[in-house]
């Protein structure tokens, strides 16, 4: 279907004729195969486009058409015409993930929780008429049967409940809840003092001010082969201006296995040497320093860097003469395991440290990387932060970067969970092996790994299956790897020793079996270990019988599937963080109340305790009562989704000045189309109010 600006359509035909093509309606456009209807405009992600485009109409004609950012829903540039076909199977993959701040996304039966009355259960949004004006009220409904109907106004007041288990609903006929909201204020004022004191001690350490960059740094920018995504420039930048400042650095790359966050590291690393300092990079496995070893090596070498690391692969005659070269700052970088951490280790003149995965050593290697960090530049990778770290970057007390964008052409993995069967294992193998692949089998118990080897072997006697686990000599494991990466065999059976950091890409399925033992975080590092080039690939979670999906364990699996998305270790982060509590980030007492009044509200209060702390709460002023001034609602016509109305009339509800009403204006126009009649009534009395401010 071609379509052209300044043409006649009728605006059903043009509907008709997407649904003709494979096309299929959703409330807001984020995929390709997806097309959505808002007033006068229709938008629609083409499966041969890179982006979506919005079609405005005006009666019968078209009056412009734009592409738009499906992330931020924003338009891009206008263009003239475009030409939309059939879409084909392989046009459909989620690229992108609901929006934060279009969705507030509550669906009918969630439970919410009114920062006066407490934690009730959401039942929709209910037009009615109360004295002279129409509005649109959200229900929140109560132990016996009691409501509230919560004006536009007042929809700051409400958040959405997520906690680790379902919460008893509140009375409105008692006082329960006042008294659970102190008894939380005050521990929370507690949490911020001690959080603010960490905060003001970062602030004071002065670093060293890194020399800004030269003509080498081009040349270093030069040698990588790939364009960098906007996100990686945007990261590179942050730690460039950090490291610049006369303020130690401690920053946190926060991006999914693959997507690039090592060339952040090289970046860093780089300039640190050209400052004439020393860089050590702590990695979680001595296979992931051996990787990192080779990359750093390769880019650096043709500008005289050196670059060693130290490892058990290593001798202790070699080790010795590392560490010497190392304290007589003959060696400018140097990459390992916790071996650096040990007392022997000593640097010239150490400018950076560069953590790779924090959350996987232990508490005793912690402490350590804490006496190292008061010193120096610290430049912390991770693909799942810890929900402690995340949570600290939450609340603006660690500086954060987030890398979202996949490389190009990636596809995101098809995950799904199936009952332990060896027969859908022999034909996931054979379906893999059959286009030249190779595959992971994970087994986390290695008294009876050999007895699954052996199943293997019997259905599969042509096909060379490896063991792989901790327990082995380091040299064995090493060489297995290695053959494994040459593509010598081609199915790898092993525990969680390929956990973390084991780049091999020709791997494109891995099942793990007892998926329900690992935790959700634990399962999105497992799932990155396929899928790094754009051929598609897929992880099973295996379990061993139906008892086993408890709830919880279902949740986690779901919460796997529904952010398949690439780019999603982040939003697994967060999702880990609400679905474990808060307990291992404030300690099991905070996780208490967490649960008491669910995640939203209990950091919504952090949030104020910390800025009230820092001297910088200031008291909202809620929006006048709209619903006594004017119609407060938008028609069905204009935003038929009642969960993004109910989101448009939150970002209403959060108005704060001026700007604010012309930014939400704009953004509207742009996503639904000319503003109805009652909308733009409604910004015109909070214009009114905010110029009487």
């Amino acid at each position: 279907m071609h379509i052209e600006t300044g043409k006649k359509y009728k605006f059903h035909q043009i509907i008709n004729s997407l649904v003709d093509l494979g096309y299929h309606r959703v409330p807001l456009v984020l995929n390709p195969g997806d097309y959505s209807v808002r007033g006068s405009i229709i938008d629609v992600f083409p499966g041969n486009q890179n982006l979506p485009i919005r079609i405005e109409l005006f009666d019968d004609e078209i009056e412009e058409i734009r592409t738009f950012e499906p992330n931020s829903q924003h338009s891009i540039s206008i263009i003239k015409d475009t030409t939309i076909l059939v879409l084909e199977e392989d046009h459909i993959h989620k690229a992108y993930v609901i929006p934060h701040e279009i969705l507030f996304n509550l669906q009918i039966g969630d439970p919410v929780v009114h920062i006066h009355h407490g934690i009730g259960t959401y039942r929709g949004l209910e037009r009615m008429k109360i004295q002279e004006f129409e509005g649109e009220y959200a229900v929140v409904e109560y132990q016996e049967s009691d409501k509230i109907f919560i004006p536009i106004e007042q929809l700051t007041r409400i958040y959405k409940y997520t906690g680790a288990s379902a919460p008893e609903i509140n009375s409105l006929r008692d006082d329960k809840w006042q008294k659970v909201k102190k008894r939380v204020s005050k521990a929370v004022k507690n949490v911020a003092k001690d959080l603010f004191h960490l905060y003001k001690t970062r602030k004071i350490k002065t670093g060293f001010p890194f020399t800004e960059e030269t003509e080498l740094d081009l040349e270093l920018d030069r040698t990588f082969p790939y364009k960098l995504t906007d996100d990686q420039t945007k990261a590179i930048e942050d730690v460039k201006k950090d490291m610049e400042s006369t303020r130690a650095m401690d920053r946190l790359i926060c991006g999914d296995v693959g997507f690039g966050k090592t060339e952040v590291a090289i970046r860093a690393a780089f300039k640190a040497v050209m400052s004439k300092k020393q860089v050590a990079i702590l990695t979680p496995t001595t296979l992931l320093s051996k990787q990192h070893f080779k990359v750093f090596n390769e880019r650096f070498s043709e500008f005289g860097i050196i670059v060693e690391y130290l490892n058990r692969f290593k001798t202790r005659k070699q080790q010795k003469e590392t560490l010497e070269r190392m304290k007589t700052g003959r060696v400018d970088v140097l990459i390992g395991t916790h071996r650096l951490l040990q007392d022997d280790v000593e640097f010239k003149d150490l400018g950076l440290l560069i953590i790779d995965e924090e959350q996987r050593f232990g508490v005793m290697a912690k402490e350590k990387i804490k006496q190292i960090k008061t010193n120096v530049d610290v430049l912390t990778l991770s693909a799942t932060p810890l929900p402690r770290t995340l949570y600290l970057s939450i609340s603006g007390i660690r500086d954060i970067s987030v890398i979202n964008t996949p490389p190009l052409k990636r596809l995101p993995i098809v995950t799904e969970y199936h009952l332990f069967d060896m027969d859908f294992i022999k034909q996931k193998i054979e379906f893999e092996l059959t286009r030249g692949g190779q595959i992971f089998i994970l087994h986390n118990r290695i008294h009876d790994i050999i007895h699954l080897q052996n199943k293997i072997k019997t259905m599969l006697p042509n096909v060379e299956v490896h063991i792989a686990h901790g327990r082995m000599h380091s040299r064995e494991l090493e060489q297995l790897m290695i053959d494994f990466y040459d593509n010598k065999y081609s199915v790898l059976l092993s525990t969680t020793i390929i956990e973390n950091g084991i780049d091999i890409p020709n791997v494109h399925t891995i099942i793990v079996d007892d998926a329900e033992r690992f935790g959700l975080a634990q399962l999105h590092q497992l799932r990155g270990r396929v899928g790094r080039d754009e051929t598609q690939s897929y992880a099973y979670l295996l379990y061993r019988h139906e008892g086993i999906l408890t709830p919880e364990v279902l949740d986690r699996f779901e919460a796997l599937i529904q952010f398949t998305t690439l780019g999603s270790g982040y939003d697994i982060s967060l999702r880990d963080l609400e679905l474990r509590g808060i307990g291992n980030i404030l300690g099991t007492e905070q996780s208490g109340y967490m649960e008491a009044v669910g995640f939203e509200l209990y950091m919504h209060l952090l949030n104020e305790a910390i800025a009230r702390e820092k001297g910088q709460f200031i008291e909202r002023k809620g929006l006048l009562n709209l619903s006594n001034k004017t119609a407060a609602y938008i028609p069905e016509d204009y935003i038929p989704d009642m969960t993004i109305r109910l989101a448009l009339y939150k970002q209403i509800a959060e108005i704060e000045t001026l700007s604010d009403v012309f930014q939400l204006k704009m953004d509207c126009e742009d996503r639904y189309g000319p503003l109805p009649e009652n909308l733009y009534v409604m910004m015109e009395v909070i214009k009114d109010s905010l110029d009487k401010g």
